[in-house]
């Protein structure tokens, strides 16, 4: 059966993750929805599900040199089986395992937003490459 994602696949028969690959697999995810509110896609891939969240590039918190999820949203995630969390900002974007933010992240009150969120460093995740 051939996919749109086939041309991302190496020798080893895994998909190399890159930005680029994540942006495609989007037009095949789920979206993920709270309150009647999209807030992220989940893509199943030979490397595990993922949840996938776009941030602009002016959201990043600089502060702890971070990007904030919200804790429900990371909760709803995890529940859906998400194993990774991936941020998409531009043609950037960082790749980290669920658990750690709810271990390695800071919880931070986000009064605008009247909700708890979490904020991993940038240090804590992985860059991917845009190809």
């Amino acid at each position: 059966m051939s996919s749109s994602l086939d041309g991302f696949i190496e020798g080893s028969g895994k998909p190399k993750l890159t930005v680029e690959y994540v942006l495609k697999a989007l037009g095949e995810a789920n979206r993920v929805r709270m309150a009647g509110k999209a807030v992220g896609y989940l893509v199943d891939t030979p490397l595990g599900k993922l949840y996938v969240t776009k941030r602009r590039p002016e959201e990043r918190f600089r502060k702890f040199d971070s990007w904030g999820v919200s804790e429900d949203v990371l909760r709803t995630a995890a529940r859906l089986g998400a194993e990774k969390v991936v941020i998409i900002s531009g043609d950037e974007g960082w790749l980290s395992d669920i658990r750690d933010w709810f271990t390695k992240a800071i919880p931070y009150w986000w009064r605008e937003g009247h909700e708890l969120q979490r904020h991993l460093p940038l240090k804590e995740q992985e860059k991917l490459p845009y190809r």
